[in-house]
């Protein structure tokens, strides 16, 4: 497959920071957080993380508009808008707080590893059933050490896909989101990327994303409500 055609992410590392975890025990990770805002616009997975489509696992950089891939809710469904942006080791060293966090499979239930952007959502269930979506980035200021800092990747392609909803997919077997137009992700967009989207959802210019593009397919659940513990995510 040609992912040459696929339109691109792109974005100013200046606009990028996110959520800080308060009034928790922090390990050292959150510690370095405390310089940022509570928004974001990078919600990606880290390139060769394979997502399930009708034809098997395929690496998420091969993947396109139009290309099929299987959701947990609705089945096989359409890609309508795929991007990527590549950190180099410049630019990783300048804004560390965008480097991918590691989460192992102990953590996830998935696979192998896998390599995400600090805010993408992972699904995590609850005792009594319920899902709800966890920022990497929170997984990795829980002590436990299975959810980190991947400290040894000195550049990354960062890629997401995005459908007609918000969707759940299985990436390296995980269930994890997919792309989710917020008004902070567009704005740190240049123009013209943020432009493809606009154009393919135009409700968005008027509306907010729960009105022009629906709602989330989880609950993203606060830091503050999770486990002290990463090791009581099972049984939480």
């Amino acid at each position: 497959m040609d992912f040459s055609n696929a339109q691109k992410l792109d974005f100013d590392v200046q606009d990028f920071e996110f959520p800080v975890p308060r009034d928790r025990k922090k390990n050292a990770y959150a510690a370095t957080l405390s310089p940022f805002s509570e928004q974001s616009g990078m919600v990606c997975f880290a390139a060769g993380t394979q997502i399930l489509t009708p034809r098997g696992e395929i690496p998420i950089e091969y993947l396109r508009p139009g290309d099929l891939v299987q959701t947990r809710d609705n089945g096989i469904k359409p890609i309508v808008w795929a991007g990527s942006k590549t950190l180099d080791a410049n630019t990783l060293s300048r804004a560390p707080y965008l480097k991918p966090i590691s989460l192992s499979r102990g953590v996830i239930n998935s696979s192998q590893r896998m390599l995400v952007s600090p805010l993408h959502g992972v699904v995590m269930r609850r005792r009594n059933g319920d899902e709800y979506l966890v920022r990497a980035m929170d997984l990795a200021c829980m002590p436990g050490g299975k959810a980190r800092v991947a400290e040894g990747i000195k550049t990354v392609t960062y890629v997401h896909i995005m459908f007609d909803q918000h969707e759940i997919m299985f990436a390296n077997a995980a269930p994890a989101e997919s792309f989710y137009p917020t008004e902070t992700t567009l704005h740190a967009m240049d123009d013209k990327k943020s432009a493809e989207i606009y154009d393919l959802f135009p409700a968005l210019q008027r509306n907010s994303t729960l009105s022009g593009y629906g709602e989330m397919a989880r609950p993203m659940i606060a830091f503050n409500d999770l486990p002290e513990h990463e090791r009581a995510l099972g049984g939480w």
